[in-house]
């Protein structure tokens, strides 16, 4: 079972701090409440805006991997590298969000990827505002590209409940299957593959 854990900034000093998280709505503020070493607990008042979940997930030098992580791969030639880790609700799952590339799966790489800082603290470690690249969503008049599946042995109980399991084309994993966006058409795209048959027919 995944360890359930948040981090967040203190008010207080900046400092990051680990724990349970626990919002009061009357009046507006969000705590992080941690168990110090001699059982105790002690509780901080932190930034909304820098809560970041655990994903569960360890980096190759065994680092816990949190939402927001800036992760890279060494010696490897993905493009759009270091990036984003971000919760993506539509797939049910962590990801590297490459902008303008294909997204990694981060249960794929967390075994050769690092944790080199997160973007409240180290903004200019993502690779796409170093070189100022500019991305726009896709448009209804695109064409091109494949529509990717994600594989059920990485998100085994989808919380969106209109995903249908199928079966890769190409290599014949299961993988859902998953409506497409308000004025998007299968006709748009190439054909359907899991997200790795995809990335590897994108030579990433």
């Amino acid at each position: 079972m995944r360890e359930i854990l948040f981090r967040g900034k203190k008010l207080s000093d900046g400092a990051w701090v680990e724990g349970d998280l626990s919002r009061c709505v009357v009046v507006g503020e969000t705590h992080i409440r941690r168990m110090e070493d001699n059982l105790s607990t002690t509780t901080h008042r932190i930034d909304p805006e820098t809560v970041c979940q655990y994903t569960g997930l360890s980096d190759r030098n065994g680092k816990r991997i949190f939402e927001g992580d800036i992760m890279e791969i060494p010696g490897s030639n993905k493009k759009g590298l270091p990036a984003e880790v971000r919760y993506m609700e539509r797939d049910g799952g962590f990801r590297i969000e490459r902008v303008g590339y294909v997204p990694i799966i981060l249960n794929e790489v967390q075994y050769w990827g690092e944790v080199i800082g997160n973007i409240f603290d180290n903004p200019d470690l993502i690779e796409w505002k170093r070189s100022k690249l500019r991305i726009t969503p896709r448009k209804p008049t695109d064409r091109g590209g494949y529509l990717t599946m994600p594989l059920v042995s990485n998100v085994p109980r989808p919380s969106d409940k209109t995903w249908k399991k199928t079966i890769c084309p190409v290599c014949g994993k299961e993988c859902w299957d998953r409506p497409l966006p308000e004025g998007f058409i299968e006709e748009m795209f190439v054909g359907k593959r899991c997200t790795m048959c995809a990335l590897k027919a994108a030579g990433v």
